[in-house]
Order: C-alpha cells, then sequence, then structure tokens
C-alpha cells in the first residue's frame, strides 16, 4: 500500500493506493493515530484502494474513533465497487462516515 498525506489548514487527506490489508494496516492505523488534536477533518480517500481485508476494517473504525475522541471527524471518500461491497457487507456502511462522490 501506497500512502500520501495531505494536510491544509485543520484538515488531513490520507490517500490510499493499493490493499489495506494484515500488512499495510500498521502503518495505516500509526499514521492516523498520530494525526495532531488540531486536525478536525481526517479524510481517507479510497478511491484507489482494490481490497480491504479485516484488518483494514478495524483499523479504519479505529481511525474514526480516535478522531471523535480528539472533537474531530473522519470520512472515507470515493470507495470503488469492490470496497463498498466489504462496506456493505459488514455493515461497515452504517458505521463509518462515507462519502461515495455521488
Amino acid at each position: 500500500m501506497y500512502l500520501n498525506e495531505n494536510k491544509d489548514g485543520n484538515k488531513v487527506v490520507l490517500k490510499l493506493v493499493g490493499r489495506l490489508d494484515t500488512e499495510s494496516s500498521p502503518d495505516f492505523e500509526k499514521r492516523a493515530k498520530g494525526i495532531s488534536s488540531d486536525i478536525k477533518k481526517l479524510t481517507v480517500d479510497m478511491e484507489e484502494v482494490e481490497y480491504v481485508s479485516s484488518a483494514g476494517l478495524r483499523t479504519l473504525l479505529a481511525a474514526q474513533k480516535a478522531m471523535e475522541k480528539k472533537g474531530g471527524k473522519m470520512v472515507v471518500a470515493n470507495p470503488g465497487e469492490v470496497v463498498k461491497e466489504v462496506f456493505d457487507i459488514t455493515g461497515f456502511n452504517e458505521v463509518l462516515n462515507i462519502d461515495y462522490g455521488e
């Protein structure tokens, strides 16, 4: 997985490319949890994510909870069809703040 971070004021966009799985989840989790408390919105751009595993889902949920604990918000943006299907099947579409870009 490739991860790119772009900060703009009190907003951060983490763009993920590749797979969010057991191997790559620790890197994402470390980066997401390391976001400073002055950041009020974290956007996780998943447009180029081709696969997300249960470990990836867990880290997304942990990142969302960490942002909420800091008084911020996390949004998952632009998930592709495969990732949308995983969110739907697992019920994460009801748990995560998702912007489908429609």
